[in-house]
Order: structure tokens, then C-alpha cells, then sequence
């Protein structure tokens, strides 16, 4: 069986955290809607990187 390289989640995780200092800054100007919809996004590519995490450990 041959070893896969471990993925690389950097870019997932520079994007997930400008979403939320995107969603903080939100919250500081009044918008608090857009800050809950930009938290949403974060939680969705925090949970896409635990799934390929998850995947790939049952390999």
C-alpha cells in the first residue's frame, strides 16, 4: 500500500480566518446578519477540513 502525501490545509485556513476577522469587523460596524452569515461560512471550511481529516484517517 502506498503512503499518500499529507494535504496541505494553509489555504483553507488563511480563508476561514479572513472570513472571521471579516465577520468580526462586521459585528464592530453594526451589521450583525452579515457577521452570523460569514460565521456560517467559517463553520462550513472548519467542518470540510475535519471531514477530509476524518476521511483520510479510515484509509
Amino acid at each position: 500500500m502506498t503512503r499518500r502525501p499529507a494535504p496541505s490545509y494553509s489555504l483553507a485556513l488563511l480563508i476561514a480566518g479572513v472570513l472571521l476577522g471579516l465577520g468580526l469587523l462586521l459585528v464592530l460596524l453594526g451589521h450583525p446578519r452579515l457577521a452570523y452569515a460569514t460565521l456560517v461560512l467559517v463553520f462550513a471550511v472548519v467542518l470540510a477540513i475535519l471531514r477530509e481529516l476524518v476521511i483520510s484517517g479510515d484509509r
